[in-house]
Parts: structure tokens; C-alpha cells; sequence
């Protein structure tokens, strides 16, 4: 049978139409259990992908998840899901979007594509991002600084208010609900320092009239008063300036401010207490290096140490202050160390240590053992014993007798003659050659101990003697 030109064009039509149909069917059946071109479900790309592709894709882009948090300073750190144990929980999401999916719909899919909406469900580890966070240096106090507020300060005599400061003392419990929240959101940068109630922030603040009406009231009243700054034995300095001095004025109940000489004379000498308590030594365990390199307390006893004369200390001050100059000087002491604290606690380099323990005496010069020997002290019997503590030889004596205490009678309870003498305290314990015994050292001291003095050996002794003078610190311990 033979066919018209037109007929057979719509026969081979009709079969190409029937070709793509079928085509088409064949495609649209591939996508029965896979997602359609240009397809996302809650914003995740799954074109062409099936549910558990799908679901292994939004896992894949969990376990990359990160937290950037911003602190003040322009620190900051990043949280990971790693940390956390942060994870994808499917909960039917995407087998619900993929049932939703039309096959036939191929066609405008490639054209325009599709998105379902779709919430994904997390978990995480709370205990380990409550552990990662806290352990963050911004979290530790030791690195927080508190706000300051605004607050006068006195520059080359002149007062002015200096504006607060924020710091980064935070609360630790906020931060950490922050983040957790922020985590639980999926959220990816989260900033404190545009948050309220994170930081402790300041409470007075640079426009605080209170503190512009104190700057001008004391820049009236102390104009043209001195200061002092106080180089102290540890190596520290302290300043009396304005911001002191404003302390030493009568201040009635509006807040205003004026010079009483009898209220301005009291504190001051309460000043220069104050300074005595925290500087004075004497009286006050002693810190010492032994020969060994053990560090030590030594007994708060003897009379070694610094001591502020605080009467004329305070007369001082006080014309010192009136000079309108600035002043730099030591305090003024009645006793001092020999050296600062950061040389040998204060004890300097020439000296005698005395371990009653050991029985033992090392005598350093210029840092160096220039000899040491056995020795016998007190008895151990809780009444001779040598007393521990600091001293200095207060008197050096050569052939002398030292006496005991009186008896009834008027004559001393005990005599002894001795070549050389160097005493440590005022009742009587002291450094002395001891030619009657036959030796030294050892337990000797256990039962048969001095009165409290230290005996030496009397060939040891002469070199003793010449090396240390009156003011040379001797440390007696017992280890």
C-alpha cells in the first residue's frame, strides 16, 4: 500500500512522538526512588541522588559543621563538630520530600527545579561542648579582666577623671547557653561582644559629674603640694600623690572636700603606719638559702630586719609634701639588712649560717665559705637551748669572762674566760671560743651543751672573729 507524501510525514511523526514518549517514560521511571534534577531538600543540594545518598550527603556536611565565636580584643575561637560529637539525626525528612516528588514533572524540574522545605534534625554532646568551651583561654579567669570604672587620677599634681574600661570578665554560664543555643540552631558565627548581658561592664562612667566636681574641688585644695615615691626593700616603689593625700581631707555629707590640719597630721602618721606594717622586717619570719640550696623560714626572732622610725619618717614627709616638689628616697629606717630582698632574702653576701641541727657553722665572705667548723650549742633541755632567728653581732670583745646569772649570794652561778667574744642578744647568747672542751660537733649538744652560747674550737675561732664585725648577720636554724 502506498502512502501520500503527507501521510507518511505523519506517520514518522507519529512514531518519533511515540520514540520520545517512550524515551521519556524511561527516563521519568529512573527517578521513582532518586530525586529529580536541580532538586534540594531544606536548602541541600540531592539532585539525582536517593534518600540514603541524600541523607549520607547532609550527614557528610554535619561533620564538617563549625561555630566561629567572637570575644572582645578581636579573639576568638571555633567550635567543630568534632568536638561535640555533632551529628545528623534523620527523622524522615527526606523520604517524606522524595515521596512528595513528582517523576513527570522531569522536565520543568530541569527548567526551574524544585525545593522542599525541610527541617533537620541534630544532636550533639553537651557535656563535651560545656568541657571544649570552658577550657577556651578566654573562659579562664586568670586571663579575664574586670571593667574599670571611671575614676580620678592624678597626673604631675593635676586630678582628672580617666574614662572606664570595658575588660573581658564574662559570665562563663551565659556564654556557655549561648553556644548552645547557637549549636542547636546550626548556626555558624556567633558574636558576643554584640550581646547584653555577657560581659560585666563598667558602672561609672567618664560623664559622671560627681567625679568632674572632686577633680575640681581637689585640684583647688592640693595645688602646689609635693609627692613622695618610696623605693622600698623588695624592689617595689610606692607613690604618695594626690590620689593619696585625698584621703587625708575632711569630707562633710555633700561630698565636699577641705584641708583640717588635725585630721590631715593624723592620717598622714596613719600613712607612714601603714607603710611601717608592710616594710618592717624585724620581728617577722626571715626567708634563707642554706649552704645546701634548701630555702628556709627562720623563727620571727632576734632583731635583724628593717624598721621604719616612723616619727621621723613622718616629719619627712610632711616637708616633703609642703617642698611642692616631686621627691624619689628610701624611707627613713632605724635598723636595716644588709641588702635587698632579691639578694639572699636580704642577707647579702657576708655572713654566718648557724644550723644547730647539724652542729655546724659556715662563714661566708663576699659569697664565698671562707671557713666552717663543728660546734657545740645550748643544751637541749628546753631551757639552754640557743634560740633560732636572725641576728647581727652587736659587740666584739677579746679576752673577757663571761659571767652567769647572780646567785643569793651576789656571785654568778658560772664563769667562764673566754679569747674572743661576739655577742648575737641582749641576754647574753653569743659566738665564743671554748677551750675546755675536747671536742665538737656530733650530740654532744644532746647532753652536754653550753648555757646557750655557740662554742667554737679555739683554732677556728680567731679566723672567725676577724672576718665578721658588729652588724654581721648571723642565721641560727634548726633543720
Amino acid at each position: 500500500m502506498k502512502y501520500s507524501k503527507k501521510k507518511l510525514s505523519i506517520f514518522i511523526g507519529l512514531d518519533v512522538a511515540l520514540f520520545m514518549c517512550v524515551l521519556y517514560f524511561i527516563t521519568v521511571s529512573g527517578y521513582r526512588d532518586k530525586f529529580l534534577p536541580n532538586s534540594t531538600v531544606g536548602g541541600v543540594d540531592v539532585s539525582s541522588l536517593s534518600a540514603q545518598e541524600a541523607k549520607d550527603k547532609i550527614a557528610d556536611a554535619y561533620s564538617r559543621y563549625q561555630l566561629s565565636v567572637t570575644f572582645r580584643g578581636g579573639k576568638s575561637e571555633t567550635l567543630t563538630a568534632g568536638e561535640i560529637s555533632y551529628r545528623y539525626d534523620p527523622s524522615g525528612e527526606v523520604e517524606e520530600a522524595l515521596k512528595q516528588q513528582n517523576p513527570f514533572a522531569l522536565i520543568i524540574s530541569d527548567l526551574k527545579g524544585f525545593d522542599r522545605k525541610a527541617s533537620f534534625h541534630s544532636s550533639y554532646d553537651a557535656d563535651q561542648l560545656t568541657s571544649t568551651v570552658k577550657g577556651w583561654d578566654e573562659l579562664k579567669r586568670k586571663n579575664m579582666k574586670k571593667p574599670v570604672n571611671a575614676q580620678l587620677v592624678c597626673n604631675d599634681g593635676s586630678f582628672s577623671v580617666a574614662p572606664e574600661q570595658e575588660g573581658t570578665y564574662l559570665s562563663i554560664r551565659k556564654v556557655t547557653a549561648s553556644i548552645q543555643d547557637a549549636v542547636a540552631k546550626g548556626e555558624e558565627e556567633l558574636d558576643l561582644t554584640k550581646m547584653d548581658g555577657i560581659y560585666k561592664e563598667p558602672t561609672v562612667f567618664a560623664d559622671d559629674k560627681k567625679l568632674a566636681k572632686e577633680a575640681k574641688q581637689l585640684n583647688k585644695i592640693l595645688a602646689g603640694k609635693g609627692t613622695v615615691t618610696y623605693t622600698l626593700p623588695d624592689g617595689s616603689t610606692k607613690k604618695v600623690d594626690g590620689l593619696v593625700m585625698k584621703d587625708w581631707l575632711k569630707e562633710d555629707s555633700s561630698g565636699s572636700y577641705k584641708l583640717d590640719e588635725s585630721v590631715w597630721d593624723q592620717k598622714l602618721k596613719e600613712y607612714v603606719a601603714s607603710l611601717a606594717k608592710s616594710t618592717d622586717t624585724i620581728d617577722k619570719k626571715h626567708k634563707f638559702k642554706t649552704h645546701s640550696g634548701k630555702k628556709i623560714e627562720v623563727p620571727a626572732s632576734g632583731y635583724y630586719g628593717w624598721k621604719i622610725n616612723q616619727s621621723e619618717e613622718a616629719a619627712q614627709l610632711r616637708a616633703d609634701i609642703d617642698s611642692g616638689k616631686s621627691v624619689e628616697r628610701n624611707p627613713v629606717y632605724s635598723s636595716k639588712e644588709e641588702s635587698t630582698y632579691k639578694n639572699n632574702y636580704g642577707f647579702g653576701k657576708t655572713y654566718c649560717e648557724v644550723d644547730l641541727s647539724d652542729q655546724h657553722l659556715w662563714l661566708y665572705v663576699n659569697g664565698k665559705v671562707v671557713t666552717d667548723t663543728d660546734l657545740v650549742s645550748g643544751t637541749n633541755d628546753g631551757e639552754h637551748n640557743t634560740p633560732a632567728g636572725a641576728y647581727r653581732v652587736s659587740e666584739k670583745l677579746r679576752n673577757t669572762t663571761l659571767t652567769g646569772p647572780v646567785n643569793e649570794d651576789g656571785d654568778p652561778e658560772w664563769e667562764s674566760d673566754v679569747s674572743y667574744w661576739m655577742r648575737l642578744t641582749t641576754g647574753g647568747v653569743g659566738l665564743h671560743d671554748a677551750d675546755w672542751r675536747g671536742a665538737f660537733g656530733g650530740d654532744i649538744w644532746q647532753y652536754s651543751g653550753s648555757h646557750g652560747c655557740i662554742n667554737l674550737p679555739p683554732s677556728i675561732t680567731p679566723k672567725i672573729y676577724e672576718n665578721v664585725q658588729v652588724g654581721t648577720p648571723v642565721i641560727v636554724y634548726y633543720s
